[in-house]
């Protein structure tokens, strides 16, 4: 009876992952090959000359706008690749400026994928993108201003980040991709059961425990909170896989995915990110406490005034 049911919960999670993946294919493959086509044609750095007058703003040199586009247009490991080729050029970066320089790739990388995913969540792709590029100004601004009145984190940084890697061929591109995929798909289906076997045994009131101060201040509902906490752990993708699942079966709110992917957009797969970046130099209070803390009060800034334009959502909790 209990093997008939592990059974019965492996494929409906396998048939609802499939679901979910095939939108989220949909939007990631074609933005995956347009994006590899910009690369390969040395487009990007384009999207950098914008961002000049940004970087002085914040404190950091010119040319790490480059390595900022990189890391939106493209991903993360992209932009830091940049970053360590260009190191040899430059003067030495202080830990201040790999700490704001991390910051601000945080709050705004994989922007083409990751905004179009959080549009399949229902959300507008325009302010998602505008949200999270004026965070990352906002934060590198005030982070300048901060450590250049303080002093703080003035000594150079030691950056350890590989910058020699070879560029793959277009094949081994094409096979990290399917991997990838791949592993995205077996990744949502392993925690779609997860979150079944959590229901079923009551496990979410435990795991939402740690998270209610945040989910209170930010404005949701801890119906939101295991999601949150998955998308904030593992990253934004497996994160809106289950909000999609659970858009789908009504257990939560527009309110609820508005706050959670705004949120998990700013400060997701902490863990991961928080480690790499440090690699370049940036200190953890930094790529951690602080994210989590600008994050955490933008987001609750910007449901104020959602919840203002949406009076009907403040009722749902």
């Amino acid at each position: 009876m209990v093997f008939s049911k592990l059974i019965g919960a492996v494929r409906g999670s396998a048939r609802d992952g499939a679901g979910i993946c095939l939108g989220l294919y949909r939007v990631m493959l074609p933005l995956i090959v347009i994006l590899k086509i910009m690369g390969e044609f040395d487009l990007i750095r384009y999207l950098a000359l914008p961002l000049a007058p940004v970087m002085t703003l914040m404190g950091l040199p010119e040319d790490l706008g480059i390595a900022w586009a990189v890391s939106m247009a493209i991903n993360l490991y992209s932009g830091l690749i940049v970053l360590a080729s260009m190191i040899p050029s430059m003067d030495a970066l202080s830990v201040a400026q790999t700490s704001t320089f991390s910051l601000i790739v945080l709050y705004a990388h994989s922007l083409p994928v990751e905004c179009r995913i959080a549009q399949q969540c229902g959300l507008s792709l325009v302010f998602q993108l505008a949200f999270r590029v004026g965070a990352a100004i906002l934060a590198g601004v005030a982070l300048h201003l901060f450590f250049s009145r303080t002093g703080i984190f003035a000594e150079p940084a030691l950056i350890l980040f590989p910058g020699d890697s070879a560029a793959p061929t277009l094949s081994q591109w094409a096979w990290s991709q399917v991997i990838n995929l791949v592993c995205i798909y077996c990744i949502i289906t392993v925690l779609l059961l997860a979150q079944k076997a959590i229901d079923h045994y009551n496990i979410v009131r435990w795991l939402e425990l740690p998270l209610l101060p945040l989910v209170k201040m930010v404005g949701v509902s801890r119906k939101a909170a295991s999601t949150i906490l998955v998308g904030m752990s593992m990253g934004l993708i497996y994160g809106s896989g289950l909000i999609i699942q659970a858009a789908r079966d009504g257990r939560l709110s527009r309110r609820d995915i508005f706050g959670a992917i705004s949120l998990m957009g700013l400060a997701h797969a902490i863990i991961e990110d928080t480690f790499l970046l440090m690699v370049i130099g940036a200190h953890w209070t930094v790529v951690l406490a602080a994210r989590l803390v600008i994050a955490t009060a933008l987001t609750a800034a910007v449901m104020r005034v959602w919840l203002r334009s949406h009076p009907v959502a403040m009722d749902t909790q």
